[in-house]
């Protein structure tokens, strides 16, 4: 019975991932370019981050708990320290990038730093591009890439994945179903890295609650949609979905059944069609990455210096496999992480760019899937030839999705679709 269970699980969880190909998104790349003649960038350092860690120390037969993956990442944070100092004793100006993440009322609830220590060792910076050879030039560091923004445009999958075969003799496809008998998604977190997620949305159940948001105190009590139940918002003055493609994501991995209004397009009418997500008991962890404005200005074929952050996706894809919340910008690095948080089993990225294995978004994803959780991402429309598949789908252990046609649809503006363009040198 319980090898029936896991392959009835791993069997839905691969059919997610087909799912999420006809969920790929058009993009365009371009260098973040911060104020006062300063680039952004993000540094790589040399050291292993913890993800690499575990998974050396679990190929040699040892185990590491969370409390200890949570000390050798505060040991890289001191490390991190260290490389900062050196920096200014150097005579090199910087400035650490932060996010504030705000409450969803919009008033601030915490301010956190682009630094990363779980599937990426680096800082997120603001630097003079005449500073970058000497950035590159000091023995901690591996690379500096640039900090990119990516550019998102925008009732048929689960039949035609054949999801509905792992769901038993009777599908559980709403909020009020436990029969526990098949397999729609039950005990699984998905994060979807993406523009948000309207948590009030039908298809997550109409619950108006809002979702734990990641940076609530430790010890704090905490209150969380039931559907989409933890929320990191790392762009836009507000913590909601203005654009709809992450809503849209979500609802096609992990949405309840719903009706949506037939041919006549008036809704509650005898045409109305059904429909629900591949895995419908699966919960949602948002990451909101992508700004509304620059996605909107974007769809419409203007490109703002806002978008989806390279410096911002590593932060999701860190915090996804984490186990523990993130703390303040002033928080000492000696001090443990916050409060215990969902671990992602899926994470999916349905946004992408150019470059290689070797950009930062591409080997964040790929040391997410070290720690054991499945990392899927957009290959986009292009190709063949060079540059088909471009950076986070060309992480090494990134499953990399297509987009998939039906036979009736021939309009591509239905998927997100990827164009790779060239990632500037530094």
């Amino acid at each position: 019975m319980i090898s029936k269970f896991i392959n009835i699980r791993s069997g839905l969880v691969l059919l997610v991932i087909v799912g999420f190909a006809l969920l790929l998104n058009r993009t365009t790349t371009v260098p973040v370019s911060a104020t006062n003649g300063t680039t952004s960038v993000i540094v790589e350092l040399k050291d292993d981050p913890a993800a690499i860690y575990k998974a050396k120390a679990e190929k040699s037969g040892s185990s590491i708990s969370a409390e200890q993956l949570q000390v050798y990442r505060d040991q890289l944070g001191a490390k991190q320290d260290q490389f900062l100092s050196s920096l200014q004793a150097g005579g090199v100006a910087f400035t650490v990038m932060t996010r504030d993440i705000k409450n969803y009322d919009g008033s601030i609830a915490a301010t956190i730093p682009l630094r990363y220590t779980l599937v990426y060792d680096g800082i997120a910076m603001k630097v003079s591009p005449s500073a970058i050879a000497a950035i590159k030039s000091m023995p901690q560091v591996k690379s500096v890439k640039a900090n990119t923004t990516l550019y998102p445009s925008l009732n048929n999958s689960v039949k035609y994945i054949h999801a509905p075969e792992v769901y038993g003799a009777a599908a559980e496809l709403t909020q009020f179903d436990d029969l526990r008998e098949g397999y729609e998604g039950q005990g699984m977190y998905v994060s979807i890295i993406d523009t948000g997620v309207d948590w009030t949305h039908p298809m997550f159940g109409g619950d108006v609650t809002p979702p734990r948001l990641a940076v609530a105190p430790a010890n704090s009590p905490v209150a969380t949609n039931k559907k989409v139940v933890y929320y990191l918002p790392l762009t836009d003055s507000a913590a909601y979905d203005g654009f709809g493609h992450g809503t849209h994501v979500a609802s096609t991995v992990a949405g309840y059944l719903a009706q949506a209004p037939g041919k006549d397009r008036t809704p509650n009418t005898a045409d109305d069609i059904p429909l629900h997500g591949v895995a419908p008991q699966a919960k949602i962890m948002s990451y909101k990455v992508c700004s509304d404005v620059g996605s909107t200005a974007a769809a419409v074929g203007v490109g703002l210096p806002i978008g989806c952050q390279t410096s911002d996706i590593v932060m999701a894809i860190e915090d996804s496999v984490s186990p523990f919340a993130l703390k303040n910008a002033d928080a000492p690095v000696s001090t443990a992480g916050g409060q215990p948080k969902p671990v992602a089993h899926v994470i999916n990225m349905s946004l992408g760019g150019g470059g290689g294995p070797n950009e930062p978004t591409a080997i964040a994803a790929s040391n997410a899937a070290l720690t054991g959780t499945i990392v899927v991402a957009a290959a986009g429309n292009e190709g063949p030839g060079e540059g088909t598949t471009g950076s986070p789908a060309a992480g090494t252990h990134v499953i990399s999705v297509g987009p998939l046609l039906i036979r009736e649809v021939s309009n591509c503006g239905q998927w997100i679709c990827c164009r790779p363009a060239q990632f500037p040198r530094l």
